[in-house]
């Protein structure tokens, strides 16, 4: 490739003919196979699938349904944190700086290591932080389904 980054910009080279090329040739050279890839799929996905007018609506509907599941457990998780910030008080972990150390060590004896990590796990999802994340998977579950049962519409349809 013959593109050079002079003062920030892209700037036309010269390549081994003497020719100069510029940015736009370079970029389509390097992103066409991409593009004839992407149009192959494209015209084998438009032709497999032979929906009916009430299939289409349905999958369409699945999908955006999928689409607003997701949109909306986003939301969600991004209230919860904020609220569940706002409104933490402190565990007795952090009040005693040395509790930490002795509660570890009393689920190791009780529990072994497979204990203590679960118990991390279990720790790490009442923090705020923890709860949108589930709240995120929840969603992302959600969505997940939606579109499965819209893909398993276009299949059955064939």
């Amino acid at each position: 490739m013959a593109l050079s980054l002079a003062g920030g910009a892209l700037m036309p080279t010269r390549v081994a003919g003497g020719t100069w090329e510029t940015p736009s040739v370079v970029l389509r050279s390097s992103i066409e196979p991409l593009l004839n890839l992407v149009v192959k799929y494209q015209r084998t996905m438009s032709g497999s699938p032979r929906l009916n007018l009430h299939q289409q609506h349905q999958v369409t509907r699945l999908r955006r349904t999928g689409d607003c599941v997701l949109a909306a457990c986003i939301g969600l998780a991004m209230i919860v944190y904020r609220i569940g910030v706002a409104n933490r008080a402190p565990t007795a972990e952090e009040l005693l700086p040395g509790m930490a150390a002795i509660v570890e060590r009393q689920r190791g004896i009780l529990f072994g290591s497979t204990g203590v990590t679960m118990f991390r796990w279990f720790d790490a999802l009442q923090e705020p932080a923890g709860q949108a994340g589930l709240v995120v998977a929840l969603g992302i579950i959600g969505a997940f389904t939606c579109y499965l049962f819209a893909h398993m519409i276009e299949v059955e349809a064939g």
